[in-house]
């Protein structure tokens, strides 16, 4: 039995480095490449480029339907080569046909949308990114059976090429819907590295099977989370789109700066969580009071090292602006010292929600992402008109902050998580010397 808990151990931590490879070199990558093409853009075009982005990314959700854990659940539950096949198979066709559905949906959008019709085009090129969405199945099966090597590998293989291409075209000073057809062709070769792990598994796209059994199940148990996943895609996405529609499309290119300097940041809390949740499952299955401490030591942590980011971004934030993307977006500094304090709500967010999906009270947190999916489109309609780009950046930072910690207060299984945070707030500091001082003299 302990070889076999050994060898699960080794799995999950290299699972966990290879995920946090991943999301490090596909940041840094992205960061990269926006900082080129902003320089090679203006402020204007840059921001129509992130408007459209931000705009056909909104479908996306109807693309997914909330298929994604459900396939990670099944494929791991099923790993066997005629389930796997089913449920791949099932899942691709009824993916393509909402990507289609979703594509179609963009399409009458950008006709009716008047700020769409002047980079139409641009938005149909870029909607087409929705199609190779239906070969995340392979991926979702990679990580169901813990092989998120391939599905990394898939990513860097996606970002490199896309990165070689983006910089072909901007020194063939291309116009801007090639630049954001390369953007979706990314999505592409993201799909093509998908088909190529899976080929080198020994396994065939031929063999899928569509069963209209497996279908009705799949979309009985995703059909819930869809609701859920609408909602957080609408705050994540839904302030460039309002920032365009009511300001212009400078407006966003100046919040689209500071945004992508921000995402540096909200890593880090990922990171964190991601590498600390195994051993608070393995802590959680064997000795409940240990937990319970380690359970405010993670939130502590997570939450006290975000502050530290976030004011040394906050204060950094001119430097920043002027050393990657130069002086044109100078403006952007303004809402980047206050996007900086998303990574606090970030990490509130990502620690409780960690803390819910291993306590397996997952079931309320629609009722988060709903609450943050209402405070955002209200913010924003509210501080826009007001404040511009830092009424859009107060109301980013507030959003995350509503999902993360007031959100909690309406829903009684997660009062206890709220006192965590509060514990975290104020004695934090404390319980994160404790925890260094225990490593230190740990022989």
């Amino acid at each position: 039995m302990q070889p076999q808990l050994n060898s699960l151990r080794r799995t999950v931590v290299k699972n966990v480095l290879w995920s946090v490879a991943g999301k490090v070199g596909n940041l840094l990558g992205v960061l990269v490449v926006g900082i080129l093409i902003a320089r090679y853009l203006d402020v204007e075009q840059y921001g129509l480029m992130n408007y459209v982005i931000s705009f056909v990314s909104l479908f996306t959700v109807v693309a997914n339907f909330g298929l994604d854990d459900i396939e990670i659940r099944e494929c791991a539950k099923r790993p066997h080569a005629e389930a796997v096949t089913t449920i791949l198979g099932t899942s691709f066709f009824l993916r393509l046909g909402f990507a289609l559905l979703s594509f179609a949906a963009i399409l009458v959008c950008a006709f009716a949308i008047g700020s769409l019709r002047e980079a139409f085009w641009a938005t149909v090129v870029y909607g087409l990114s929705l199609l190779p969405l239906s070969l995340n199945c392979i991926r979702n099966y990679f990580l169901g059976i813990m092989k998120n090597e391939r599905v990394v590998k898939s990513e860097l293989f996606r970002t490199g090429v896309g990165i070689l291409v983006k910089i072909i075209l901007l020194w063939l000073h291309a116009p801007l819907v090639w630049l954001i057809g390369a953007m979706a062709l990314d999505f592409f070769l993201l799909g093509a590295g998908y088909t190529a792990n899976y080929r080198h598994e020994g396994l065939r796209l031929c063999d899928w099977r569509f069963s209209t059994a497996e279908a009705k199940r799949l979309l009985g148990q995703s059909t819930p989370l869809l609701l859920s996943g609408a909602a957080v895609l609408v705050y994540q996405r839904i302030d460039q789109v309002m920032l365009g529609n009511m300001m212009n499309h400078e407006a966003v290119g100046l919040f689209a700066t500071a945004t992508k300097l921000v995402d540096v940041a909200l890593v880090v809390p990922l990171i964190i969580v991601q590498a600390t949740a195994p051993a608070l499952v393995k802590v959680r299955g064997t000795n409940t009071s240990a937990y319970l401490e380690r359970r405010v030591q993670f939130v502590s942590l997570t939450l006290w090292l975000t502050i530290g980011i976030s004011m040394a971004t906050s204060l950094l934030a001119e430097p920043a602006v002027t050393l990657t993307f130069g002086r044109t977006y100078i403006e952007a500094v303004a809402p980047l010292r206050i996007l900086a304090w998303k990574t606090v709500g970030m990490a509130l967010s990502a620690a409780t929600g960690q803390l819910i999906i291993i306590e397996g009270i997952q079931r309320w947190a629609v009722v988060r992402n709903l609450c943050a999916c209402f405070a955002c489109v209200l913010l924003n309609a509210l501080l826009i008109p007001r404040l511009g780009t830092q009424g859009a950046a107060w109301a980013s930072v507030a959003t995350l902050l509503v999902g993360s910690t007031f959100a909690l207060a309406l829903i009684p299984p997660y009062h206890r998580l709220l006192l965590e945070q509060a514990k975290a707030l104020l004695l934090g500091p404390a319980y994160v010397v404790r925890l260094v001082r225990h490593k230190m003299h740990k022989p």
